[in-house]
């Protein structure tokens, strides 16, 4: 089944569910420096995004595989959970979302500047960060797959601190200064499977990649030992659509490493902690 073709069934139960109204609501001013935590099931947040008119969604669309009948079943129940909860009223057939989690959904739907962050390991979580004047929206799908959390995050500072110190929780230094190639496809692949393989299966596939034998056997051990591994991207809104930035990483106990990719091939290497997030930093102020 074609995303097109799924995305015409979805559309269809939006006008026949929902009308063809996008939902409506108040833009407030949010607290400058509480925190403030708006907690989510995937379809719930699927629905409000959907009904924000976002073209590009922070999350998989958890309808996948539905018929039309179970679509229109389970987007009424969507529907009835979030009037329960008060975060949508609806008056005259017309909905309204209450005025923060409006808020916080209009700075993700405006936002010229989003960066996303994707670990995978013994917690594992798929994070987009929506930047704009007033907050930093994060809008997180943790270990739990059917739950979706929006958080504020006050300045660029509390941004960076979280990504560092919550999130990836790097190495202060790399024990070695390695610096190597390899092509994107084959660093896709390899990590694409590295949940099946062993340090041997994963020596073999960087050896084909005329990676030297040193190298290989350094990235293959953090490999096998890492905790966490995973991607950052921004992407900036631009005339055309958007234009996206990203590199790998893998956090192992001896070393981390940056993978950053260009056309075919990827430069690897080894970095400290506070250069990875200096790295990551300077993407994100690029696009500022």
């Amino acid at each position: 089944m074609s995303q097109n073709w799924f995305q015409t069934i979805v559309d269809s139960v939006i006008r026949k569910v929902q009308g063809t109204d996008e939902i409506k609501g108040e833009i407030v001013l949010l607290p400058s420096e509480q925190s403030i935590t708006v907690q989510l099931s995937q379809k719930e947040a699927f629905f409000l995004f959907q009904k924000m008119g976002m073209q590009e969604l922070p999350l998989a669309n958890p309808f996948v595989g539905k018929s039309t009948e179970e679509m229109e079943k389970e987007w009424l129940q969507v529907k009835a959970a979030l009037i329960k909860d008060e975060i949508l009223e609806e008056k005259r057939g017309k909905l309204a979302v209450e005025p923060v989690t409006y808020t916080l959904l209009q700075i993700c739907k405006l936002s010229s500047v989003v960066s996303r962050l994707v670990l995978h390991g013994e917690e594992p979580m798929d994070g987009h960060y929506y930047f704009s004047s007033q907050k930093i929206v994060e809008v997180e799908s943790g270990q739990n797959e059917s739950e979706c959390t929006l958080n504020t995050i006050k300045d660029f500072e509390e941004y960076l601190d979280s990504l560092g110190n919550y999130y990836i929780q790097a190495n202060d230094t790399s024990a070695l200064d390695m610096r190597g190639a390899i092509s994107v496809s084959g660093y896709e692949e390899l990590m694409k499977n590295l949940p099946q393989l062993r340090k041997e299966g994963i020596l073999d596939r960087l050896h084909i990649e005329n990676i030297s034998a040193e190298l290989a056997e350094a990235f293959a051990s953090s490999l096998v030992e890492t905790e966490r591994y995973g991607s950052y991207a921004v992407s900036k809104r631009v005339k055309s659509g958007w234009e996206t930035k990203g590199v790998g990483f893998v956090i192992g106990h001896t070393n981390n490493w940056i993978i950053v990719p260009n056309v075919e091939q990827a430069d690897i290497y080894t970095i400290g902690d506070i250069e990875l997030i200096t790295y990551m930093y300077d993407m994100v102020t690029e696009a500022l």
